[in-house]
């Protein structure tokens, strides 16, 4: 084993609650809250497309998100993963990767917040790939990046977009089930 390789909503950090509340409270703003579905294991590109076909209320809706989602961050503890934590801090020799479909920005701020930013050798966004999980290009590239090959490494992963994405990439993986701490 050379390469971790880990999620970040719902694997190390729980901030799905988090994306659910504020993106009820934008509907709602919109007049779209009987359309809410889950916000999980998808990008918020894709998300706000599956809510409305209108390019300029989806624009709005992407805006108002990101600017009260990073605010209730910068506020708000966050759970976060103690055993994958643990992990992540005896690293040893191991190369680290973050594959996630937030943001940059965004996944910046959870990373500062809960101190991790540094253990990651790379960071991949959706900002990085083409396409996004369940296609296993996430996980490719932070391979390559990492500079190992797929069967060097292990996937953490909660969501099926993300598992589907292991399970093509032809990575092992470890589905998690999430269990934190506040911080």
């Amino acid at each position: 084993m050379k390469a971790l390789l880990f999620d970040l909503d719902g694997t190390l950090v729980d901030t799905e609650k988090l994306d659910d509340l504020v993106m009820q409270r934008i509907l709602k703003k919109n007049g779209l809250s009987m359309k809410f579905k889950a916000f999980i294991g998808c990008t918020l590109e894709e998300y706000v497309s599956s809510i409305t076909a209108d390019n300029k209320l989806k624009q709005k809706i992407k805006r108002e998100f990101i600017k009260e989602y990073t605010s209730l961050l910068r506020k708000t503890g966050l759970i976060l993963n103690h055993r994958l934590l643990e992990l992540l801090k005896q690293k040893s020799n191991l190369k680290i990767a973050l594959v996630t479909s937030n943001t940059k920005k965004i996944t910046t701020i959870i990373l500062k917040k809960i101190g991790l930013l540094k253990f990651f050798d790379t960071i991949i966004t959706c900002e990085d790939v083409e396409n996004q999980k369940p296609h296993p290009e996430p996980f490719l590239k932070a391979v390559t990046k990492l500079g190992v090959s797929p069967n060097e490494c292990i996937i953490f992963e909660d969501s099926q977009a993300g598992l589907q994405s292991a399970k093509l990439s032809g990575i092992n993986y470890q589905k998690i089930k999430f269990g934190g701490e506040v911080k």
